[in-house]
């Protein structure tokens, strides 16, 4: 530790994770879940433009400019685990801006990330890892045992601004012998605007190249639903299974006359 480098004292859920996994001692799980749903801090530099709404909330369309390091060859975007680690590595009176990981990560899937640079205790996130996070988010791998108590799951039809998708999915996921079932879902948050729309997809094998590749159906420009979107593996967890128990398919395998040729079959399936 620098001389006069102030030891690490975690002040919040994240920072206890980032102390654990300096000692060896992290839960990954855990680890990733603060990760995701903590707000992470960055040095508010040529953002003189941005708009908010009466919450302290970015309004929608706004641009954020994040300051990056380079550390050993290669650019990374800084941010921060709280306002004291920004502060320590920039000044006590640096302003800052906030934005939660999950947003994070959506936002800047194609950039490496540096967490709590040029302190004691942070990590880098690269590319790869950031969009493997992206897949595992909320409903699966990184938070699995649970819904958070805070967000609500609901089944939507194929009907309304959710048509258009629907059908696009139905076109990949006839062309995918391994997938037997698959819904939609919308995650809402209270108190606020935030949706994410959520494929939930029964499949023998395979399953995350096949998501990998249904992901693209979302860039369908007739599409009224736009990312942020996630998917989940059905039969992973009993809690979430449920609430497609009585909710109707987007796609069932053998409905709807569908027939699959060998050579129709998509690369994500093999």
């Amino acid at each position: 530790m620098p001389r006069n480098q102030v030891p690490f004292q975690p002040s919040n859920t994240l920072e206890q994770q980032l102390w654990k996994a300096a000692k060896g001692k992290a839960d990954a799980r855990a680890f990733f879940s603060a990760l995701l749903s903590s707000q992470l801090f960055f040095q508010n530099k040529d953002n003189e433009d941005l708009e908010f709404d009466e919450k302290g909330r970015l309004k929608g369309n706004s641009t954020l400019h994040i300051p990056s390091v380079g550390y050993k060859g290669e650019r990374y975007l800084a941010v921060f685990s709280s306002p004291t680690c920004l502060q320590q590595a920039h000044g006590a009176k640096t302003p800052f801006l906030a934005i939660r990981g999950i947003d994070l990560f959506r936002m800047c899937r194609d950039v490496d990330i540096f967490l709590n640079p040029s302190l004691p205790v942070g990590k880098i996130f690269k590319q790869d890892e950031i969009n493997n996070l992206l897949q595992d988010v909320w409903l699966t791998r990184a938070l699995r045992n649970e819904i958070p108590p805070v967000l609500k799951l609901e089944p939507v039809d194929d009907q309304g601004e959710h048509g258009p998708l629907a059908e696009d999915l139905r076109g990949f996921f006839r062309r995918q012998p391994k997938v037997d079932r698959a819904f939609l879902a919308e995650l809402t948050f209270p108190d606020s605007e935030r949706r994410v729309t959520i494929v939930a997809v029964e499949a023998k094998g395979a399953w995350d190249k096949i998501c990998q590749a249904a992901a693209k159906v979302f860039e369908n420009p007739k599409s009224a639903v736009k990312p942020p979107v996630d998917f989940y593996r059905l039969g992973q967890q009993e809690q979430v299974d449920e609430v497609f128990e009585t909710a109707t398919p987007i796609y069932t395998k053998g409905k709807g006359g569908e027939k699959i040729e060998a050579a129709e079959t998509a690369e994500a399936a093999e």
